[in-house]
């Protein structure tokens, strides 16, 4: 058996932990789809979590946005892509999250 095989075999794949919890997220989506909150209260909200404000920035920053625009705080982004796209993010990084702890067979704890 050569080094590289054997390696491969006696080591399991990297683990990296998501930058981000179920729970963070779930805090964020219930936020969003509370009427009585309001835009400052999701800005804290998501400053207090920078992996996922990093994702909403990063999402209105990209190209496929088509903005001429820079976007430069974090409120602005939120305002920019609108609640609807910014819950669609967040339940795109909770799919992505499970996805994820399967691959690796971890047992995925919804609050």
């Amino acid at each position: 058996m050569s080094l590289k095989s054997h390696l491969a075999h006696e080591l399991p794949a990297p683990h990296f932990p998501a930058p981000y919890s179920f729970e963070e997220l779930q805090i964020l989506l219930d936020l969003i789809s509370n009427d009585e909150t309001d835009l400052r209260m999701i800005v804290e909200a998501m400053e207090a979590r920078p992996a996922i404000a990093s994702r909403v920035e990063r999402e209105v920053n990209s190209v496929g946005l088509g903005s001429n625009v820079q976007i430069r705080t974090l409120r602005h982004a939120i305002t920019v892509l609108g609640m609807r796209r910014v819950r669609d993010l967040l339940l795109d990084l909770r799919l992505q999250l499970q996805m994820s702890l399967a691959r690796r067979d971890v047992p995925v704890q919804h609050s």
